[in-house]
């Protein structure tokens, strides 16, 4: 009897690990896609993308936003760590809404494995990271 209880709770648990498996891959894959409508939407998707692109052609073509006679029109209360790589980008990708989306995607992909380091740089293990 006891040998049947265990092999069910066994079963049980595989099927478990299985079905978050497979929810956890569904949930991906969904993500995934979602993303992709995000970064192939062909408008600003909120109203300081459109600013982005501006700061970034400036720094492309050698201009400094933070000179007097581009302002205000080019403020911008971010640091240019992000134009920055992005106006390198340019002369090969353009300018466009979807460079920008993908580099910040990029920057959040970062972000979520500096954290998945950090987690187990502190003793996480890997599931529970």
């Amino acid at each position: 009897m006891n040998d049947t209880n265990s092999a069910t709770r066994t079963t049980l648990q595989r099927l478990a690990g299985l079905l978050c498996a497979a929810g956890a891959l569904l949930l991906l894959a969904l993500l995934l896609h979602n993303h992709a409508q995000l970064v192939t939407t062909p408008v600003p998707l909120d109203y300081y993308e459109g600013a982005m692109q501006q700061l970034t052609q400036l720094i492309a073509e050698g201009g400094n936003p933070w000179d007097r006679e581009h302002q205000p029109g080019s403020a911008d209360v971010y640091p240019p760590l992000y134009n920055l790589p992005v106006a390198a980008l340019v002369p090969v990708l353009g300018n466009g809404l979807p460079l920008h989306r993908a580099v910040a995607g990029v920057f959040i992909l970062a972000s979520c494995a500096l954290v998945l380091l950090a987690t187990r740089r502190a003793g996480a293990s890997w599931p529970n990271a």
